[in-house]
């Protein structure tokens, strides 16, 4: 799957560095793997590392399919524009669409998961001194290192938002 989004990603570009329009089957192929995600993401019960990055890359999908559905909207108001058909009329018919969104929006939006905390890069995040109650695979702390893999046992030191996570599972025990 993710060689298919990667390949769905620098078709994109390519459109975009050629100058054409993504074709309708492009939005297609994207909603479709965007539902293949969603599917892999509902029968599998496996690891949750996996899961989050199925999701961040739904939620990417959906980024997508946005830009090119806005992109698509822009371009036919300046073709409406163009042609004579009142502006007020277009600008309408978008707060129609914004105060008023479709199930479909509602329901994107309601399963979006919360806006997550950006802070710069070079600032220090407060470290946890944890002991693992099983095996944990390596994953990306909140300040973009890499920590693990871990065994049962193992001792370290990681950042207090991955402990909040991992303590939620119960994989960990904070010492410190």
């Amino acid at each position: 799957m993710a060689e298919n989004l990667r390949a769905l990603i620098k078709l994109l570009v390519n459109y975009i560095l050629e100058g054409k329009d993504p074709p309708p089957s492009y939005l297609e192929k994207l909603i479709k793997l965007r539902g293949e995600i969603q599917k892999k993401i509902d029968e599998d019960s496996g690891d949750y590392i996996e899961k989050m990055l199925y999701k961040e890359a739904i939620n990417q999908i959906n980024l997508i399919v946005d830009e090119v559905r806005s992109y698509y909207e822009f371009k036919e108001a300046l073709k409406r524009y163009i042609l004579g058909i009142s502006p007020a009329i277009i600008e309408e018919k978008l707060r129609r669409r914004v105060e008023e969104p479709t199930e479909e929006v509602a329901e994107e939006v309601a399963s979006t998961p919360k806006a997550r905390e950006y802070r710069p890069k070079d600032t220090p995040v407060k470290l946890l001194l944890v002991v693992f109650r099983e095996d944990v695979p390596k994953f990306v702390g909140e300040d973009l290192k890499v920590y693990g893999p871990f065994s049962k046992g193992d001792v370290a030191w990681i950042p207090e938002g991955n402990v909040k996570i991992l303590e939620k599972r119960g994989v960990i025990e904070v010492v410190a």
